[in-house]
């Protein structure tokens, strides 16, 4: 199988997952493997404890701890959007964070083209 053929392969199987118990002032994060080229929706749905709970969400390129950020949604509200082309085939970190007030008690992260 070619690299790129590979590369989105991976990405397919990366449709969605979730992150729970996110505390106030907390991240999780996970590493995905996106195509080149190909346009991304991403979207977090948040369940929180209360109804003005603020669920962000950051796109960085690269597995580390670095600040490639490609892309983010920090607009107040339990749930983000984002839409991008993605500019190479590498790997992003998703990135989901919880400002409060309260628990994310669950934040369905999904990933379309």
């Amino acid at each position: 199988m070619a690299a790129a053929s590979r590369v989105a392969a991976a990405a397919l199987a990366f449709r969605s997952f979730n992150f729970t118990n996110i505390p106030e002032g907390r991240w999780e994060q996970r590493n995905v493997i996106l195509p080149q080229e190909r346009r991304i929706v991403i979207t977090v749905t948040g369940k929180t404890q209360f109804n003005n709970t603020d669920v962000d969400l950051f796109v960085h390129r690269g597995a580390g701890n670095n600040d490639n950020l490609v892309i983010q949604d920090v607009s107040i509200g339990p749930h983000s959007r984002v839409e991008f082309v993605v500019p190479a085939n590498d790997t992003y970190r998703i990135r989901v964070g919880n400002h409060g007030p309260g628990r994310c008690n669950q934040a369905v992260v999904t990933i379309t083209e």
